[in-house]
């Protein structure tokens, strides 16, 4: 794929445009509607989402992206802390259809990826919530605790790359995946009930993971940003997938924003 605009280093994959940003234009399917971008997906659903059926339809009767996104900010009976809620889960169906549905995307967003070694960071210096709010050629990008945002979109196509790496046939517990995504996801599918379970399972990941301590179980479960810290090859890992199953991989099913960020309202 010539002429490509992303920023890679040995862990991060900073992009701003191109093929990982939402107004990238490649047409996919969901529900029985084609979409010509994941904006156009995401406006869509997001005025469905709240019932506004000639909102929706002004969306899916143009391509521009950028009078797409205006759209979506004029969405009828909008609520956002429903929306704050909802949009992370929504955005990452939208971004699996796109790259499982285009072979070159999707191999592509695998390469970069990387097995989990990279992850994905919007590097847009006009977007404090989707992206770092920091252009990929600033180097506070490359540092996660010098963000300026909260990079929703970086943690979206973590998931997806994350599923299509399973879908390929690896196993989690072969790959020296970002153990960032790994702890997001553990609350989600975890097969304890027990909060005070949940964050003994947290904690004990993070002190086996390359022997040392990088954050507390609490600072994770209140949104602190070390959880985007990447730490690779996991130890006594067994023991955590014989807790976790992830076979119930499916990001989009659960109210993801509320469960990464639950101090997050904006």
């Amino acid at each position: 794929m010539s002429n490509r605009k992303e920023r890679i280093t040995d862990s991060l994959v900073l992009f701003w445009g191109g093929i990982y940003s939402n107004w990238f234009k490649r047409s996919f399917t969901y529900g029985n509607v084609t979409y010509s971008s994941c904006e156009q997906y995401l406006m869509h659903q997001k005025a469905i989402l709240f019932g506004d059926s000639v909102t929706a339809a002004k969306i899916m009767s143009i391509h521009n992206v950028s009078k797409i996104k205006q759209l979506g900010r004029e969405v009828q009976g909008y609520d956002d802390v429903v929306w704050s809620n909802q949009r992370l889960g929504i955005a990452v169906r939208g971004i699996y259809e796109k790259f499982s549905q285009h072979e070159d995307l999707k191999q592509q967003m695998l390469v970069d990826f990387n097995f989990g070694l990279r992850s994905f960071v919007e590097a847009s210096p006009k977007d404090e919530l989707w992206g770092v709010f920091l252009g990929q050629n600033d180097d506070r990008a490359l540092d996660v605790n010098q963000w300026q945002g909260t990079n929703l979109l970086g943690t979206a196509l973590d998931f997806v790359a994350t599923r299509l790496l399973i879908e390929s046939g690896h196993y989690l517990r072969d790959l020296p995946l970002n153990v960032g995504i790994l702890l997001k996801y553990i609350p989600l599918v975890c097969r304890v009930r027990s909060k005070d379970k949940k964050l003994s399972i947290v904690t004990n990941v993070c002190n086996k993971a390359n022997g040392s301590t990088f954050m507390s179980a609490d600072d994770w479960l209140n949104g602190g940003d070390a959880m985007y810290k990447t730490i690779r090859h996991f130890l006594g890992y067994r023991k955590l997938n014989e807790i976790v199953d992830f076979s119930k991989f499916r990001p989009w099913d659960h109210d993801l924003e509320d469960s990464i960020y639950p101090s997050h309202n904006s």
